[in-house]
């Protein structure tokens, strides 16, 4: 069986739109309500599945945060 992969925010972004709140309309810098969502993300998915491996991206060029990988096994 393949291990599979996606982006860690695209799993905050429907956690939040289940909330009734926009993504686009949250701040990319600082970022604290996207932050909020990105860790609600991590915990509910390392506890269905803690196996999971979440590592982040490389920065972008402007210094800001590359975003998170997740790899399920």
């Amino acid at each position: 069986m393949n291990a599979m992969s996606f982006d860690l925010d695209g799993l905050a972004k429907r956690l939040a739109a289940r909330h009734g709140l926009s993504w686009q309309e949250m701040n990319e810098f600082p970022g604290y309500a996207r932050n909020i969502w990105r860790d609600t993300a991590r915990t509910e998915l390392l506890s269905l599945v803690p196996d999971a491996v979440i590592e982040p991206l490389p920065p972008r060029c402007d210094g800001r945060d590359g975003g998170w990988q997740v790899h399920l096994p």
